[in-house]
């Protein structure tokens, strides 16, 4: 057992302490209390000391000190010592009490007129001058046994203590807090803010002068909680809801906000229990740093217990969640560890991964039996979980819908629970349900259920109980209980009854940690000292736990006494092999902990943090890293807590939990500073580089940068210097700004090791930065360096070299893709899909099954890249790879608009946008919406044509996606040639031209060469001059010129041919339009010919335009 005096550990069964024989058994912890203190001094002692006799002074002195004792004594107040000529009076201690402000003055009162009174007739001026002040205090036991006793420390002693000094004889000067809670009651005068011995700042001080003639009002609490009444409604609307999910199988929310303690989680408990053939599934958030996903795992662990370790073989024979493997994912939901096999997957991918995994588990449990999903405790909840409830409810509808719960409560400066918040109530799926305070009668109907009283006086049960209460159903029922603590109610028969005078009655605490305190004072020594140390593990606890805290081998009696007495109560979850049990309310556990002195804390942290190393060898990967981390902080022991906190921190980051790594990286700099251990500093440029990564994801750029900023100057290596260089780069690159990013990733190039790692990594970033600038002969030059530096870098794991093979391959098919070499770019591409395919990624396949199709099509083969797009789709879909999955809608989209399979096409997008609220990719937004204004544009709806192309320009303006937002401008400029803004349209192409033809982009140069064609045969159909003609047709050979270098493109030569026919026709003679024909028909064959699906080509040759070519 440890000695709480001096911290020597002794053998079990000794009651004193070996070290400093202080007492072991029955000894308490300290704690900390919020009290009024009052210093009386009786003034002039000195010189009353000099001129009478000794024994008349301490008559005196006796005579004043019993005064004060019986005064203070009958406000609920206490003598703590007696010093010289002075008493120190506290008031909220050691039995909590309401109004201590008021009562400490209200005893001052009754003293100077007793004081008066009795030395009215003395020869000697017999007065008294005094200090009071409210606040914390610190109080600790000292001495053994009975000769134990309190000593009070703190701030808030030390200034009642000066003002005792700078009070004048015959003055009360109290503090500003005690002034605010009875200024209302008694008379003031501010005498100014004063100087302080020991204060830096001046202390506004008041001098008490006397009662009020009208007592002003004064509130009783201001926090609350309760059990269920009056809340009829609210059950009804639930439990029809649950009927309708029950019969319908649609996907819905319940949010359920509130106070805390007004009654959220009661009126579940009630749905619950009134509720037949349904199973519901709980998860709690957690307060103070709660763990990542911790409410699905307990979600998770429930079904396990419930069901079996079986249940996901069960629910999946083979074992996968579409093409996923289901074992590996349950491993890293439940522990936060990273399975071998998994750990190749990029973290954004393996996040998405991870939720799709988690949704299909929750519908399969629903299309099994009927279940309601519970979240508890919402607005503690960590950024993982709420972003995985928004995915749901952003999820494509299913048939196996889902039922949640979620409680919180209303949000007040959390802006990111703020935004969650807000998210969830506006979703069409969600029933928004706000409690309010109970109503007066609602809350006799609580009195009654309570105690069946019938015969309490009516300003009783108001003006005592439910004005002081505030319609608050958990602070009524603990009020009542201190009164029948407290003899006031009192059972007769069947029936409860005041006993007395209501006006005489003890006094109720009036605030509900008051409440508490003055509970808990009433328990045992052992059942204290239990709650306690259960407090330092939090509002949900383990026996184990506890008993390891004390230091003993059984604490269920304790335990059971405390259920019986509901201060704490079992729950339905466990942690390992142990149950959980949790405390009654949550402000029932944050007022006790709250209580202990911070060097107890210590103490008890520690050895409950040692108790949780011994379970990680017994479950690995069980005991969270975040609590080992911060309970061996509170116990100041930095350098395992640093340890354990990086573990998590860089677990977060590879588990995409982009706040939650935030917080433990900056915590671990924090940790970092305390350890003072020069050699943790080694450590500060990789902490400062992956902060640097974490906010450069989040796309918050400046902290982002600050960080890597921060991780250079830090670091002392030329490799790390490197791997930061690169990460600023890329960061860079992000933000569009280009020639920073360059100058970076050059900076990078020359701190790398010629034939390393880390300059290929520098290439192929340089290179994808000149991709993205348009600079495609030096994003060649670039890849050609990448690939020969492949055969002289030696690599650790071969796989990282195959990875960056096959990203280096794709960017060579991106390369030829650009040119319009279509066959060299397939080429690529299949290289970079063999070895994917080798290395069984999924995320790669995908990436480039999209690509390839892409390309098929553009080589006139539409179903084989419609084949190879849906591939892709299909993949993503099944792996939870919702950005993937949004591009390949978005190109099948396209797909279908060119087959004028507008239905089709306009179903593509629907799901698009459906699932966009997942995704939340700025970036595929504008894509999207750029092929929406087509899809508008062939539906002949103007107006939404536009505004799709307004929106992804504007998109694209503001992410600094230049070619795109050109590429959209062409799009735009075309619908304005073709619906008569044709200056309009011919700005726009005026604005684009330099910038395609300087950077050579083929698809751009075609689309704008398009639109001039058209612009002036339309011109020349308006003015009859046939130079306008002239100019039209040099666009033409423009694009002919194109095709002959890049010929490969069947959707660009298509658009040759349309308008070489167009013009022909229109001057032509009879022989060149017929030539001209033949050539467009045999564009025409070659696609037709490529597209397999009966209905696809015949509504591809039902398109306007191909029917007046054809003749069709």
């Amino acid at each position: 057992m440890e000695c709480s005096a001096c911290g020597f550990i002794n053998p079990q069964g000794m009651k004193f302490c070996g070290q400093c024989g202080a007492q072991l058994e029955g000894r308490e912890y300290g704690e900390r209390r919020n009290t009024t203190v009052m210093f009386v001094d009786l003034s002039g002692y000195t010189r009353l000391s000099e001129t009478i006799d000794a024994e008349e002074v301490k008559e005196i002195l006796d005579t004043i000190f019993s005064v004060v004792s019986e005064s203070v004594q009958r406000y609920k107040g206490s003598v703590n010592k007696l010093i010289g000529d002075c008493a120190m009076c506290l008031f909220g201690f050691p039995t909590a009490v309401e109004n201590h402000p008021e009562k400490a003055l209200l005893s001052l009162r009754l003293i100077y007129e007793t004081i008066e009174e009795i030395f009215r007739f003395s020869p000697h001026a017999i007065k008294l001058h005094t200090g009071v002040n409210t606040g914390m205090v610190i109080v600790e036991q000292i001495g053994i046994g009975k000769t134990s006793e309190y000593t009070i420390m703190g701030d808030t002693v030390n200034l009642a203590s000066r003002l005792q000094c700078l009070a004048h004889p015959g003055e009360i000067l109290v503090g500003f807090e005690t002034w605010r809670r009875t200024k209302g009651l008694f008379n003031f005068d501010e005498i100014g803010a004063i100087d302080v011995k020991g204060k830096k700042e001046p202390v506004r001080t008041f001098r008490f002068t006397g009662l009020k003639e009208k007592r002003g009002k004064i509130r009783g609490i201001k926090g609350v909680e309760p059990p269920m009444i009056g809340r009829q409604e609210e059950l009804a609307e639930l439990s029809e809801a649950v009927r309708s999910y029950c019969h319908k199988r649609r996907d819905r929310t319940i949010l359920i906000t509130g106070e805390p303690g007004i009654g959220k989680t009661r009126l579940y408990e009630e749905l619950k229990k009134g509720t037949k053939d349904v199973r519901f599934f709980e998860g709690r958030a957690l307060p103070y740093e709660a763990e990542p996903f911790y409410p699905l795992i307990m979600i998770l662990n429930r079904l396990i217990e419930q069901k079996g370790e079986e249940v996901f073989s069960h629910l999946f024979p083979d074992g996968k969640v579409g093409l996923l493997p289901i074992h590996p994912f349950i491993k890293l939901i439940l522990t936060g560890e990273i399975p071998s096999g998994l750990k190749s997957t990029p973290p954004d991918k393996l996040k998405l991964q991870k939720f799709f995994i988690l949704e299909v588990i929750l519908r399969k449990i629903s299309a099994v039996e009927n279940t309601v999903f519970v979240f508890e405790d919402m607005h503690w909840a960590d950024e993982e979980t709420m972003e995985f409830i928004e995915y749901l409810m952003g999820s494509v509808k299913s048939d196996s819908g889902l039922f949640l719960i979620l409680l919180a409560r209303p949000p007040v400066k959390d802006e990111r629970f703020l935004r969650f918040f807000r998210s969830v109530r506006d979703q069409e799926t969600t029933k928004f349900l706000r409690l309010r305070p109970l109503n007066y009668d609602e809350f006799k109907s609580l009195i009654g259920k309570l105690l069946e009283i019938e015969q309490l006086p009516e300003e009783f049960k108001r003006g005592l109980i439910y004005d002081k209460s505030e319609g608050n159903p958990f602070f009524c029922e603990e009020l009542v209980k201190i009164l029948i603590e407290n003899g006031v109610l009192v059972k007769v028969g069947d029936n409860w009854r005041v006993n007395g005078d209501v006006k005489v009655f003890p006094e109720l605490p009036s605030t509900i940690e008051e409440v508490v305190l003055s509970l808990v004072d009433k328990l045992d020594p052992d059942e204290k000292r239990f709650l306690r140390s259960a407090s330092i593990i939090g509002k949900t606890f383990f026996k184990e736990g506890v008993e390891r805290i004390l230091d003993l081998d059984d604490a269920g009696e304790v335990l059971t006494a405390l259920i019986k007495l509901r201060f704490i109560r079992l729950t339905e979850n466990s942690f390992l092999d142990f149950k959980e049990y949790e405390f009654a309310h949550g402000l029932l556990y944050e007022a006790i902990h709250r209580s202990l002195l911070k060097k107890h804390r210590k103490i008890l942290h520690r050895k409950f943090a040692e108790w949780l190393e011994e379970l990680v060898a017994r479950f690995p990967g069980r005991v969270t890293l975040v609590s080992l981390s911060e309970h061996f902080e509170s116990a100041e022991e930095y350098k395992k807590a640093f340890a354990y906190n990086e573990q998590a921190a860089d677990r977060y980051r590879d588990n995409y939990a982009n706040l939650e790594a935030i917080k433990r990286y900056e915590k671990a700099l924090q940790q970092i500073g305390e350890i003072r251990d020069p050699s943790f500093a080694e450590r500060l440029p990789g902490l400062h580089l992956s902060l640097g990564v974490v906010y450069s994801r989040l796309s918050e750029y400046k902290p982002a940068l600050d960080s890597l900023d921060k991780a250079f100057s830090l670091a002392k290596k030329d490799r790390d210097k490197c791997l930061i260089l690169l990460e600023t780069g890329s960061t860079y690159e992000k933000m569009s700004d280009y020639s920073q990013a360059y100058y970076y990733y050059s900076l990078a190039d020359s701190l790398a090791p010629d034939n390393s790692v880390e300059k290929l990594r520098v290439l192929k970033n340089k290179a994808w930065l000149y991709y993205q600038e348009g600079n495609l002969s030096e994003f060649k030059r670039a890849l050609d360096a990448c690939r020969s530096l492949f055969d002289t870098v030696d690599f650790a794991d071969d796989k990282d070299r195959l990875k960056l093979l096959a990203r280096v391959e794709n960017f060579f098919g991106t390369y030829y893709g650009e040119l319009g070499h279509l066959s060299k770019c397939l080429e690529h591409y299949t290289h970079s899909l063999g070895i994917y395919e080798q290395l069984d990624d999924l995320a790669g396949k995908s990436s480039v099954y999209n690509n390839i199709g892409t390309t098929l099509q553009k080589d006139g083969k539409l179903s084989e890249g419609l084949e190879a797009m849906v591939r892709s789709l299909e993949i993503d879909k099944n792996t939870g790879d919702y950005l993937g999955y949004a591009i390949s809608l978005h190109n099948v989209g396209e797909h279908y608009i060119f087959l004028n399979r507008l239905d089709k096409a306009e179903e593509y997008y629907d799901q698009y946008f459906q699932i966009s609220k997942k995704v939340k990719s700025l970036l595929m937004d504008g894509y999207a919406l750029s092929g929406l204004g087509e899809l508008h544009r062939m539906q002949k709806e103007k107006r939404k044509a536009r505004e799709a192309y307004d929106r992804s320009i504007k998109i694209f303006d503001k992410l600094g996606s230049e070619g795109m937002k050109r590429t959209t401008e062409a799009r735009l400029a075309d619908f304005f040639i073709e619906n008569g803004k044709m200056e309009e349209g011919f700005k726009i192409l005026e604005a684009n031209y330099p910038y395609a033809r300087k950077n050579d982009i083929f698809d751009l140069l075609i689309d704008l060469n398009v639109g001039y064609a058209k612009y002036y045969l339309m011109k020349y159909r308006e003015d009859q001059d046939k130079r306008l003609l002239d100019k039209g047709e040099s666009h033409l050979k423009n694009i002919a010129g194109l095709l002959t270098e890049k010929g490969e493109d069947v959707f660009a030569r298509l658009k040759m041919s349309k308008l070489d026919l167009r013009y022909k026709m229109e001057v032509g003679d009879e022989q060149s339009v017929e030539a001209s024909r033949v050539n467009f028909q045999a564009i025409l064959d070659r696609i037709v010919g490529g597209i397999t699906d009966e209905t696809d080509r015949k509504s591809f040759l039902s398109r306007e335009e191909i029917r007046s070519l054809s003749g069709g």
